[in-house]
């Protein structure tokens, strides 16, 4: 596999509609985690015309559950041990996040779209985004197709309130035929939308706390290395270019948006479980 270098452009300001920030971080605390991409929809909301773009990896096994779930049936809380649990800002069913998860986030302005292919409907930049995956794990090696039409089970209440988010299939999420490989969850807010999601490349890990159907088990490898997550996140870059039109740069956070996040993540470990509001980032951007 050939992996495309991103490149590193000069401190200078950031330019509206021509360019992606892109984050990656290595084995962070689940708390962060969430927070981290917490803060990416409060600043796209804030600011038109920006898009934000996050490959990361966890440094503890977690589960995180949907907005709209039940707390009480979304997992056997009997059975966490002491895996941690959070709630997550935006949709879908519980995932447990083990050490061998690629995660995604992309953050965009909707009033103001950073390009043409984030323009439209939810739906219709849902399915840009997994278009975008979709290439993305085709360089890595990997054929995944995204799913035209959701499985009719999940406008069940009971069947969307506990069953795991990887045995069933919604739309646009990735799969290799009946093999789910992209379970992705969003959420649009002040005119902006977030969507992150779990990519499975080495296998759907089990977990005691979530029911999940023997044909998805799988048994996934070791941690993934801080060098396989560069060159992910290499090819990442590089596919969003390509798919939406901007670069794709890694850029330093300001010291008020490290406390924004810091402050964000302290209030994530603190009430896990609950629904959190969300708040119009103020402070700048990015170090300049």
């Amino acid at each position: 596999m050939s992996l495309c270098r991103l490149a590193r452009r000069p401190s200078g300001a950031f330019f509206v509609g021509t360019m992606c920030r892109l984050f990656v971080h290595h084995g962070t605390p689940p708390y962060f985690n969430m927070a981290f991409d917490e803060w990416m929809l409060s600043v796209v909301a804030g600011h038109p015309g920006t898009l934000i773009a996050r490959l990361y990896t966890w440094g503890v096994g977690s589960i995180t559950f949907g907005h709209n779930q039940r707390c009480e049936t979304a997992l056997d809380h009997e059975a966490v041990g002491d895996t941690p649990v959070i709630r997550r800002v935006t949709g879908g069913r519980a995932v447990y996040h083990d050490l061998s998860e690629l995660t995604y986030a992309i953050a965009f302005n909707t009033d103001t779209p950073p390009c043409p292919a984030l323009r439209g409907s939810s739906g219709e930049t849902s399915k840009a985004i997994a278009l975008m995956l979709s290439q993305f794990l085709t360089r890595l090696g990997v054929t995944a197709d995204w799913v035209k039409v959701s499985d009719t089970q999940n406008s069940r209440p009971a069947y969307f309130h506990k069953a795991a988010c990887f045995d069933s299939h919604a739309r646009y999420e990735l799969a290799n035929g009946r093999s789910k490989l992209v379970a992705s969850a969003r959420r649009d807010w002040g005119g902006a939308a977030l969507q992150h999601g779990s990519i499975k490349l080495h296998g759907v890990a089990p977990h005691a706390a979530l029911k999940m159907d023997s044909a998805n088990r799988r048994t996934p490898s070791k941690a993934i290395a801080i060098t396989e997550l560069k060159q992910a996140a290499s090819v990442f870059g590089a596919t969003i270019g390509d798919r939406f039109g901007v670069k794709a740069d890694e850029f330093p956070l300001s010291s008020s948006a490290r406390d924004w996040i810091a402050a964000r993540a302290l209030l994530v470990e603190k009430s896990p479980l609950d629904r959190r509001d969300l708040i119009a980032q103020s402070a700048p951007l990015f170090s300049l």
